[in-house]
């Protein structure tokens, strides 16, 4: 439908993604607003978290699951991380796939980019309070499935 707008909050279009698998989470306002978008696949979830004046790649997380040490019927993780130069989300994306994982005992993969010119302390805890909402929103969303 080229050049017609498509309105991504409708109810219809929210039902055909979740029915897909796909999911999109939008939390805040104005430079601080996140977008998470996650794609369940059979092996596992690949979650995008954006925002801020410049959408990006910044950082990636991959977690794996596997039984804790201390307690082999527990579901732990091992994250690594790949930062790009000069970004520090890495830090938002890792903590994120560490979460999942032991959640949803899932391979989970975390691309996060989010950035907002000339930052300060209060914009940055509100892009993580943000974050955190809509990983909230989306643990919430998939485990109804």
């Amino acid at each position: 439908m080229l050049g017609t707008e498509i309105d991504l909050n409708s109810q219809e279009v929210i039902n055909n993604i979740r029915s897909e698998g796909i999911y999109q989470i939008d939390e805040g306002n104005g430079s601080c607003r996140v977008s998470l978008r996650a794609f369940a696949l059979t092996n596992g979830i690949i979650v995008h978290i954006t925002g801020g004046d410049e959408p990006h790649i910044g950082g990636v997380a991959v977690g794996l699951p596997r039984p804790s040490t201390q307690d082999p019927s527990r579901v732990t993780a091992n994250v690594s991380v790949i930062s790009i130069l000069g970004h520090k989300d890495d830090e938002l994306a890792r903590p994120i796939a560490d979460r999942l994982v032991r959640e949803l005992n899932s391979i989970i993969v975390v691309i996060a980019g989010v950035h907002i010119h000339q930052a300060n302390q209060t914009d940055i805890e509100r892009i993580i309070d943000n974050t955190n909402l809509a990983v909230e929103e989306f643990l919430r969303q998939i485990k109804t499935q």
